[in-house]
């Protein structure tokens, strides 16, 4: 049971606040962020491999020191003392600007008071749209904390028309 449990609260913890807009990123930046592969030294999903935790994490910290596009965050340790960590990933530019489009944010959600309805319009205007992804929440479930390496990676590095997609809502 401990470690189903254990399991269970080092996949949550893989959190991601995906705040993307106008993702640009120099062809330098990326190319010194390696895959998921060539860190792992192997590919995502091969039979019988599986990224262990310290790793995950330590891949994650890896793409926000190399990314102006991801901000780690060390929430806390687990119950066996393992990192709990946050993700918050965008153009630099909305990483560089998170805290205020936070604070727009707080404000629609009455902190500090109801705003009027010109305060309103103003902050769908100015503000940025949050996708909150959490990988996991069962321990026989593994696959999203695998993939999720993927996932930053491609957030991370690539200048893709579907990246820009996601940057554009």
């Amino acid at each position: 049971m401990r470690s189903r449990l254990r399991v269970h609260i080092i996949i949550a913890s893989i959190l991601m606040i995906a705040v993307l807009s106008g993702v640009q990123l120099r062809a330098s930046a990326a190319a010194e962020i390696p895959t998921p592969q060539q860190f792992l030294g192997f590919r995502v999903g091969d039979d019988k491999k599986l990224a262990r935790w310290d790793k995950i994490v330590e891949y994650m910290r890896v793409i926000a020191n190399a990314s102006d596009r991801v901000r780690l965050r060390e929430l806390g340790k687990t119950t066996n003392n393992n990192p709990f960590i946050l993700l918050e990933i965008g153009s630099a530019d909305t990483i560089k600007n998170l805290d205020h489009f936070k604070q727009l944010e707080r404000r629609l959600y009455f902190q500090g008071g109801a705003p009027t309805d010109a305060e309103r319009d103003e902050l769908f205007r100015s503000g940025k749209a949050v996708v909150f992804v959490s990988c996991n929440i069962h321990s026989t479930e593994i696959g999203s904390s695998q993939m999720v390496l993927e996932l930053v990676h491609r957030l991370a590095t690539e200048d893709s028309p579907l990246v820009k997609r996601f940057s554009t809502t």
